[in-house]
C-alpha cells in the first residue's frame, strides 16, 4: 500500500521542519543540500502549484538524501515538463554538482536561468552568481547585479 494522504497541516509541518536546516549551498556537502531544497516545496505551494508538486519535491529530497540520484532526476523530469521553477532549480543543481548526470555548468546555468525567469528567487540568486563568476556563461557584472537585485527584492538572502 502507498503512503496515506497527508493533511495540509501535516505537509506544512514537514516543510517547516525541513526549512530549519537551510544554509548556503556553497558551504555544505551535496547530501546536505536535500535538506535545503525541502524549503523550496513551500515556495511551490505559495506559487499555486499545489500539494502534488510539494509531495514530489519531498520524495525527491528523500531520494537525494539516499544517494538515489537517477530516481531523483526521473521524478524531476515530469515537473520540469510543467515548467515547475523549483524542479528546474533542483535539476540545475544536479548538473552543477554532477550528481546523477555528467557535470555541466552550461546546462546548469540554462536551467537556473529558466527557473529565474519564472520568478524563482533562489534561481535568480544562482543566475547572479553564475554571471558574477562566469560559470556556465560569460561573465557579466551588469547582469549579475540585475539578477541579484531581483532575488533580493523577493526576499532571498542567498
Amino acid at each position: 500500500m502507498g503512503d496515506p494522504v497527508q493533511t495540509e497541516e501535516e505537509t506544512r509541518n514537514d516543510l517547516l521542519e525541513a526549512q530549519k536546516t537551510v544554509s548556503k549551498t556553497e558551504s555544505i556537502s551535496a547530501r546536505q543540500v536535500s535538506q535545503k531544497v525541502a524549503k523550496s516545496a513551500s515556495q511551490i505551494q505559495q506559487q499555486g502549484k499545489g500539494t502534488s508538486s510539494a509531495s514530489a519535491i519531498r520524495t525527491y529530497s528523500k531520494l537525494y538524501r539516499a544517494g538515489e540520484y537517477d530516481k531523483a532526476i526521473e521524478l524531476l523530469k515530469s515537473l520540469i515538463k510543467k515548467d515547475n521553477p523549483c524542479a528546474l532549480y533542483l535539476m540545475a543543481d544536479m548538473y552543477f554538482r554532477g550528481l546523477g548526470v555528467k557535470r555541466d555548468t552550461k546546462q546548469a546555468f540554462l536551467l537556473f536561468e529558466r527557473s529565474a525567469l519564472l520568478d524563482y528567487s533562489k534561481a535568480q540568486a544562482k543566475v547572479a552568481y553564475h554571471y558574477l563568476a562566469g560559470t556556465g556563461t560569460n561573465k557579466n557584472l551588469d547582469k549579475a547585479h540585475n539578477w541579484a537585485l531581483k532575488s533580493a527584492v523577493q526576499g532571498d538572502e542567498g
